[in-house]
């Protein structure tokens, strides 16, 4: 019973961090109406608060009388918090001053997320210090007992990120998934405190009938939650909360986000993660007659349209007023769709009950890449190129993929953001991007300037040759009926003068890169734009980042090796820095490869939720295999040294083979053998860092430090690591410097790290 109950709360760990991770970052993406960036900065905060509680509780455990009843406490405490956490989350725009909608600027939801992070993140890194101590309590085995929690925490993991996936994000809402998780961890504790009720560590304030107690009165309170219907009030209140002046028609996730439709007086406004996308019945009607009917115009005899995104609001409505014979919808969610369907008239959505529209519930890339039919019009209604998911739309591959789909005169049309009166050098910067990569692969090229910029795009139209009259005929000869383009509207809208002053409002373009999927230059001059509306302070440091080239990391990561090396050669205390500083070169390999993994699967194949799902679950698989081998085998090994130099060259040596896998991909002839590949370069690279993380600890205790100040000290170090790796390659190296140099970046900073472990002392 002890083994059973110790061992399921070490599996616990991992199964509460990242359930707890994928629910609280879905609530801080809707608070924040927040993008891939946002998220960058959720997990940074939170692997950053867990080094630090690994830290901190790495050198208190072993100084404690009782670890097992702090233990038990910091179950019992997830407990509390992650419920609260999530209705302070929903809330929080109330004591900011933040209406629904408002956008939101680095700098508060920096803030703002750690503020809210710290509790679980702090609890959670101290877990793991504290579980150190209590295993090698219970197995009278230091050495192996580190290496054993890490394995446990990482099948934890794997169970987690399944639940998670297939559970918690399908079939419960947000406080069903906290409360059942603090079910778990409350139970959990019950299990350790009857299972060594003979401890004498067993005490809590010298009175260990007092934990009992709590721990009980704990569990009751979450049945009666449970029983009474509870969570299904509080749920809906702090949602009410969160759209003060709105009522809540629909609010569901699903695997790829939030929904939800909201109502106040007779419109009704579709979110996805907080931001609006849809306004039902009174939409924007001069964005969508300007961006349909200016473009398709262009057009002789549009019969066959692609539509990939934004079909909700009325754009569909619009393009059916043309002589079209069939379009194709491609939508992501279906619970963008159904949730419209559902909750709304027919009357209000006329155009899907059209036998003419086909909806089709795929990654519109994907649909691109592998669909046999061909159209005459491909319209992107995607927003800009603010994350590395939705950039993969407005790449020099993906055009090439959308010219073999369009027929000899067909027409690709997109939206860029722009401006009236004045375009600034980052909007500049992005609109120059994305119209050289457009102009690498098609012959003809136009823009109609304003608010935002209509592209058209087309290699057997001369769009040129497309004047006014034309349109201005062809909206005749199909008998549109609209609200404002007429031929004083067509003639103002492509007036020469305006066109003129946008090309002139262009600024250098010698020094902008075309948008590729492995170099998104795209997405950091939209990331710098975004800076300079919301946080004009952090406008400097993005606008750097453009010259960032790889010989100035090569020179700072050469200046921070020459530091460590002086101070492990001059200072006795810092000694140990050669084992610190290999994990967390580690940590940063293991997430930013990952990354890496994850957006080389995109690209090639969309956002295919489950098999992302499925590479981060093949990491965990080789994160606790690797450390399953070394950790069942770490007594028999001899030549530890050896062994840990070995497993920093392989690291190396991954790096290396990363990139060559990345550069021959494209050439490989079958998906499946691609899938297979990076499915096993996942568990690879899990493997390695998973059998180097006991290895580096038996070669730390063999000085006088603590087993639980080891545990702490390292661990933390693979967390930090794993948080800068994590903020550089999203915010920073993919979009600047590629994906290629940034895997040269992971192959320079191992390197170092075996050159230190190899020059060191000790």
């Amino acid at each position: 019973m002890k083994r059973l109950s110790l061992l399921y709360a070490l599996v616990l760990i991992g199964i509460t961090a990242i359930i707890a991770q994928v629910l609280l970052i879905r609530e801080l993406l809707v608070t924040f109406s927040g993008n891939e960036l946002s998220i960058g900065i959720f997990l940074a905060n939170w692997l950053l608060l867990e080094a630090l509680g690994s830290y901190i509780a790495g050198r208190w455990a072993g100084k404690v009388k009782s670890g097992l009843s702090y233990y038990i406490s910091l179950q019992l405490l997830i407990a509390i918090f992650l419920p609260l956490i999530i209705l302070i989350t929903r809330i929080i725009k109330i004591p900011l001053g933040i209406i629904p909608g408002e956008g939101i600027d680095i700098f508060t939801i920096f803030f703002t997320s750690l503020f809210l992070l710290t509790p679980i993140g702090v609890i959670g890194g101290a877990q793991f210090s504290f579980a150190c101590r209590l295993f090698a309590d219970w197995s009278k085995k230091d050495v192996t007992s580190i290496g054993k929690v890490y394995v446990y925490e990482a099948i934890g993991s794997i169970i987690g990120g399944v639940t998670a996936t297939y559970i918690c994000l399908q079939y419960l809402d947000t406080f069903q998934s906290a409360f059942l998780l603090a079910a778990l961890n409350i139970l959990s504790a019950l299990c350790l405190i009857f299972s060594f009720h003979d401890r004498k560590e067993l005490v809590f304030l010298t009175n260990p009938l007092f934990l009992k107690i709590i721990t009980v009165f704990l569990f009751v309170t979450n049945l009666v939650f449970f029983i009474s219907g509870g969570i299904s009030l509080l749920h809906g209140k702090s949602i009410a909360a969160q759209w003060p002046g709105h009522d809540i028609i629909s609010y569901k996730n699903s695997i790829y986000g939030n929904v939800a439709l909201l109502k106040r007086l007779e419109q009704y406004d579709l979110m996805a993660n907080g931001v609006p996308i849809a306004t039902i019945p009174m939409t924007n009607i001069a964005f969508i007659e300007d961006v349909v009917h200016l473009s398709l115009l262009h057009h002789a005899d549009p019969k066959d349209l692609l539509l990939i995104g934004g079909g909700v609001g009325g754009i569909l409505n619009e393009i059916l007023k043309h002589p079209v014979t069939k379009v194709d919808y491609t939508e992501l969610d279906p619970l963008i769709i159904h949730t419209i369907q559902s909750c709304l008239a027919a009357e209000s959505i006329p155009e899907f009950k059209d036998p003419r529209i086909r909806i089709r519930y795929v990654d519109g890339r994907f649909y691109v890449r592998t669909t046999e039919n061909t159209y005459d019009v491909i319209f992107i209604n995607l927003p800009e190129p603010s994350t590395l998911e939705i950039n993969r739309f407005y790449t020099l591959e993906f055009f090439r993929m959308i010219k073999k789909q369009l027929n000899r005169n067909g027409l690709l049309i997109f939206v860029m953001p722009g401006s009236a009166s004045y375009i600034g050098p980052q909007m500049s910067a992005l609109n120059i991007s994305i119209l050289k990569t457009g102009k690498e692969i098609f012959r003809y090229q136009k823009v109609i300037p304003d608010a935002y910029n209509i592209v058209l795009q087309s290699d057997g139209i001369d769009l040129s040759h497309v004047t006014t009259s034309v349109l201005n005929n062809r909206l005749q000869e199909r008998n549109i009926s609209t609200r404002l383009i007429g031929k004083a509207y067509l003639n103002y809208k492509l007036n020469e003068e305006r066109i003129n002053w946008y090309w002139n409002e262009l600024k250098d373009t010698s020094g902008i890169k075309i948008n590729s999927d492995f170099h998104p230059t795209a997405l950091y001059h939209d990331l710098t734009l975004l800076n300079s509306i919301h946080s004009p302070k952090f406008l400097g440091i993005f606008t750097q980042l453009r010259y960032l080239k790889f010989y100035h990391i090569t020179i700072l990561l050469m200046i921070i090796f020459s530091m460590m090396l002086y101070l492990q050669r001059s200072k006795k205390n810092m000694q140990k820095i050669n084992i610190i500083m290999p994990m967390m070169a580690t940590g940063m390999i293991s997430m930013g490869a990952t990354i890496v993994l994850v957006l080389a699967f995109q690209s090639f194949y969309g956002y295919i939720y489950h098999w992302i799902g499925l590479l981060i679950t093949c990491f965990m698989v080789g994160l606790a295999s690797g450390g399953i081998l070394i950790t069942k085998s770490i007594q028999r090994i001899t030549r530890h040294r050896i062994l840990f130099l070995k497993l920093e060259l392989a690291l190396v040596l991954y790096t290396l083979v990363l990139l060559i896998f990345l550069y021959g991909i494209k050439k490989l002839p079958v998906d499946y053998l691609i899938q297979i590949l990076m499915l096993i370069m996942a568990i690879i690279c899990g493997f390695l860092v998973g059998a180097q993380f006991p290895l580096a600890n038996k070669l730390y205790l063999k000085g006088e430090i603590h087993l639980s100040q080891t545990a702490g000290i390292l661990y933390a170090s693979d967390l930090i690591g794993a948080w800068i790796g994590g903020l550089l390659v999203t915010i920073a190296f993919v979009p600047v410097i590629g994906i290629f140099t940034t895997c040269l970046f992971f192959c320079l900073v191992k390197f170092l790290s075996l050159l230190l472990f190899i020059l060191s002392k000790y």
